[in-house]
């Protein structure tokens, strides 16, 4: 299935020239790509035979996007194997091609954009209240107001998922985890070595700063994180680059945002819109209070 591609893609700065031009720049083969290579590889990962049948293609108007298009990770999937076929892409180390195609924004596409603006004006999605996951779930009501602030799909949190686990870094995967798990940064950065280990829940107008509850499964990687870099009972978890105290905001949220970038949703949301997503589909399994 093809990805129905218009004439505001092809503008130079649209999603299609732009996600061709980060391949040519991040080529992960040996020899250096020429741009119209790149048009070639993307043209035949959004369902075309080359670029010139792609451009016969073209739409004008992106106001009436065919009901079928192919999902985003079966697109990936077909670059990955037009980057697979071509003679010095064949050659290149997996990880670097994977890393390449997830970084692609092609989540901007016309046809994207405009599905997910109509799914938008459909959805209701409840207003997720300033407070931490704990304190979310035993909330006593279910907020109805409904918000335009970007909501992950449950496809996006996944892949996100994915691209985190294949983090080789224990510490940013850590942090990644919890911040799935949906707490906040700085709850994140308050993490603090001891037995149990111990974060600490923000400051609320309905909470006073109190101990958090973990998962196991989040303990025990955080309990070989501190094993692993030797942290000391009382030391922060995820410490500044001197070592003598704890990550700066600013670390954190590039940490997080190289991620996003890796799984092709850079710009389209930040750290604090992952939180509110995952407490956005947790609140949809929450029993009704009313009922």
């Amino acid at each position: 299935m093809r990805v129905p591609i218009f004439e505001a893609d092809m503008l130079r700065n649209g999603a299609f020239k732009r996600a061709a031009k980060r391949i040519q720049q991040h080529w992960p083969g040996a020899d250096q790509l020429g741009l119209m290579e790149a048009h070639e590889i993307l043209a035949k990962g959004l369902g075309y035979q080359d670029c010139h049948d792609l451009q016969r293609s073209v739409l004008p108007t992106a106001d009436d996007v065919p009901a079928q298009c192919p999902p985003l990770s079966d697109v990936r999937g077909r670059i990955l194997i037009a980057i697979s076929g071509h003679p010095t892409g064949a050659r290149a180390l997996r990880a670097e091609m994977n890393a390449l195609v997830a970084s692609l924004l092609l989540q901007r596409l016309q046809t994207y954009l405009q599905r997910d603006l109509g799914q938008a004006t459909q959805v209701k999605a409840p207003q997720i209240p300033a407070m931490s996951t704990n304190a979310y779930r035993h909330h006593s009501s279910t907020p109805e107001a409904i918000t335009s602030r970007r909501i992950l799909t449950l496809q996006e949190l996944a892949r996100l998922r994915e691209v985190v686990e294949e983090n080789g870094r224990l510490r940013d995967q850590c942090a990644w985890r919890l911040l799935l798990e949906g707490l906040r940064a700085s709850e994140i950065l308050s993490a603090r070595a001891a037995n149990p280990i111990v974060v600490h829940m923000s400051k609320t107008v309905a909470q006073p700063l109190q101990p958090m509850s973990l998962s196991p499964a989040l303990v025990k990687s955080l309990t070989q994180l501190v094993q692993k870099e030797g942290i000391k009972t009382g030391e922060y978890i995820f410490k500044n680059s001197r070592g003598d105290g704890r990550l700066s905001m600013a670390t954190l949220a590039s940490l997080f945002q190289s991620t996003l970038s890796k799984a092709g949703l850079e710009g389209s949301i930040g750290m604090h819109g992952v939180r509110r997503s995952v407490l956005f589909h947790r609140s949809q399994t929450l029993p009704d209070p009313s009922h």
